[in-house]
């Protein structure tokens, strides 16, 4: 286990050693470290980076296999701040790092290190991190309707496929979309244009087109999703199957249940991270590398589970701690560089500041991207059809409507939009009835009407009559 309590000042060597073989599945394991008491101090260069301070002399391991050795510290780390080894193989480096246990005198570090390597031993200040990540994730957050730069979707035949089928978007301004043709068959694509990851619910429109190949590559998770859920990542396109029949409809929508917002968490986090990185050291990090950290993090099992768990308090402590961190640098072959800015997301406090920023998160997009893309036939049913849907609808619905008592024998001046159905009762009932055409023909339950207003009253495309003051079953602001 590592050591990130207040202090920050050590890290159990043995917790590193199994971090070290956790990515390779298939190699042996490393022969047992011998313990090495004579390591050469040499005049080699430690490695220079921006906040941090060299407390040790530069020493040349010997002997056979990993070392585990004890190295004299010139001068005590200042409280609070991280001790680092720096390894190398030789002056010019590229420069490793691995946590070290500090004596309980502060003036010894011990570690482990490979056989000839170069070792030094750093003191990191960690209270720059922890605001540096704070203030960059806030910052990021903030910034949430950001957009990504993405070509149009690609839609063959539309003439075809709009002469059978009509769609109807609302709160479509994060996304490109269009209905087309593939194979004689109708299609609706999707490009997301904004700059996070999206999870789109499609009850009855299988995948036919499957993600295109993408820049975080977290379109994985998909295959742990129910087969009417996808993940769709910035840039990202997307193909869906019209299934509709005639009088029915099938919905493409976003949805904010915790996993789209896991993993724009995850998305801020690790590129904040790098910024942080490359602040330490100019010559890494950066965000060139964060779809490969990306496709790391949610390809490491405690990060995967947590984000499918929805829960913002697992994806913290699944993908976001400092052994997660530090596991998904090194998947995605950035060494160990995520020692440097793991001491950046430890503590409690970081805990706690990651599930506020979650909520605000889910505001920013739930607020934001409420995304729906019907698409039905052009035909509206008839008096038959929807006097059938209005009894099979389940009598908790049909009561928000009328009492039990009143009979209702058909249904007439019946109009469709965009999935929607208005008609008029024939009977004992008056007025209009709101049905929706999604996952087939159903009366609308009373309390889900600001749904249909909703829809309704974002658009001049909607017919004008059902938004009238008087008779309209919409209700629209003025």
């Amino acid at each position: 286990m590592h050591n990130w309590s207040g202090t920050l000042r050590a890290g159990a060597v043995a917790g590193a050693l199994v971090m070290a073989v956790a990515g390779c599945d298939a190699a042996q394991a490393p022969a047992a470290p011998h313990r090495d008491s004579r390591p050469a101090a040499t005049a080699a260069a430690a490695p220079s980076l921006h906040g941090t301070a060299v407390l040790s002399g530069t020493y040349r391991l010997s002997g056979p296999g990993p070392q585990v050795v004890t190295l004299p510290l010139e001068k005590a780390a200042p409280t609070g701040d991280a001790v680092l080894a720096a390894t190398a193989a030789g002056p010019g480096g590229p420069w490793g790092y691995a946590p070290v246990t500090v004596a309980s005198s502060g003036r010894s570090v011990t570690l482990t290190a490979a056989s000839g390597s170069l070792v030094t031993v750093l003191g990191l200040a960690v209270a720059p991190l922890r605001q540096d990540f704070t203030s960059f994730f806030a910052s990021m957050v903030e910034g949430a309707g950001g957009s990504t730069p993405a070509n149009p979707p690609s839609c063959p035949d539309q003439q075809a496929a709009q002469s059978g089928y009509q769609a109807q978007a609302t709160g479509s301004t994060g996304i490109s979309w269009c209905l087309g043709m593939r194979s004689g068959r109708p299609v609706l694509m999707i490009v997301n244009t904004l700059a996070y990851p999206m999870e789109i619910s499609h009850l009855g429109m299988p995948v036919t087109e499957a993600a295109s190949a993408d820049s975080f590559q977290v379109s994985a998770l998909s295959g742990s999703l129910s087969g009417s859920d996808s993940i769709l990542e910035p840039g990202q396109q997307i193909g869906y199957g019209i299934t509709a029949t005639s009088g029915a409809a099938v919905q493409a929508a976003t949805q904010y249940d915790g996993l789209a917002e896991g993993l724009y968490e995850v998305q801020n986090g690790l590129d904040t991270l790098l910024n942080i990185l490359t602040e330490i050291d100019p010559g890494l990090g950066g965000g060139s590398d964060l779809p490969g950290l990306m496709n790391a993090a949610v390809r490491t099992p405690g990060c995967a589970d947590a984000l499918l768990d929805r829960n913002p308090v697992a994806v913290t402590t699944g993908c976001l701690t400092p052994d997660a961190v530090v596991r998904s640098f090194q998947a995605a072959g950035l060494g160990t560089t995520g020692w440097l800015v793991a001491p950046a997301v430890a503590g409690d406090n970081t805990g706690s500041f990651l599930d506020r920023e979650f909520q605000q998160i889910h505001t920013a997009l739930a607020s934001q991207d409420d995304i729906s893309i019907v698409v039905g036939s052009h035909a509206c049913p008839d008096a038959a059809q929807v006097l059938a849907a209005w009894n099979a609808s389940p009598a908790s619905a049909r009561q928000t409507w009328t009492s039990p008592a009143v009979a209702i024998s058909s249904f007439e001046d019946i109009s469709c939009w965009g999935g929607w159905v208005v008609a008029s009762p024939v009977g004992e009932g008056n007025g209009t009835f709101v049905f929706s055409q999604v996952d087939g023909l159903h009366v609308l339950p009373v309390p889900d009407l600001p749904e249909f207003s909703k829809a309704v009253c974002s658009t001049s495309e909607s017919p004008s009559d059902w938004k009238s003051a008087a008779e309209g079953p919409a209700i629209c602001s003025s």
